[in-house]
């Protein structure tokens, strides 16, 4: 490697570390945010009980609360590990961040599911007197089975899976060749 390949690494190694560590500050202020926004939740939700305010909020929204914010936590925390990681290693291709990536996948997956199980347990409640599912007659109130599936998140916690696995795979052909080196 000459001098002016060196040079032009050095300088791509930096200037992915200054990335990384601004990423890292951009994650930081999210989960503050985050953190505080729960917060504010508390508190209001505090506020309605003790007034007697005419807004109801039920232990499922308190449940699908808690499970979206410790989800997103979790999800931001990782990220911000990777980026801690990369701002301050010599190389971001390292096993433990394959593992990440594949945390991030498995949170996304698993959001998707809870948000349509979600979704199907309160349209199974709203219209549990009405749901015969052997039959159908067009003069019942219940609505034809239109649950908002966001396919979309699911197949992005698929595809970052997939982006994990190929990311190990990578990382042990990186070292398997840092060996025969």
């Amino acid at each position: 490697m000459d001098t002016d390949e060196k040079r032009e690494l050095i300088g791509s190694i930096s200037k992915m570390k200054k990335q990384c560590g601004r990423i890292r500050t951009y994650c930081q202020v999210s989960m503050v945010m985050l953190v505080l926004s729960v917060f504010f939740l508390y508190f209001f939700i505090l506020l309605v009980g003790q007034f007697n305010l005419p807004v109801e909020i039920g232990v499922s929204e308190i449940i699908d609360l808690v499970l979206s914010v410790a989800l997103c936590s979790t999800l931001l925390y990782t990220i911000f590990r990777i980026f801690a990681d990369a701002a301050v290693s010599a190389t971001p291709f390292t096993l433990k961040q394959a593992g990440r990536f594949r945390t991030i996948g498995w949170l996304i997956i698993i959001y998707s599911i809870l948000d349509f199980a979600k979704a199907l347990i309160v349209y199974i409640l709203a219209f549990r007197d009405y749901i015969d599912f052997f039959y159908y007659h067009p003069n019942d109130p219940v609505p034809l089975m239109t649950l908002n599936t966001n396919i979309y998140v699911l197949l992005a916690g698929v595809v970052c899976l997939g982006l994990a696995y190929i990311f190990r795979y990578g990382v042990l052909l990186q070292q398997l060749s840092d060996d025969t080196l």
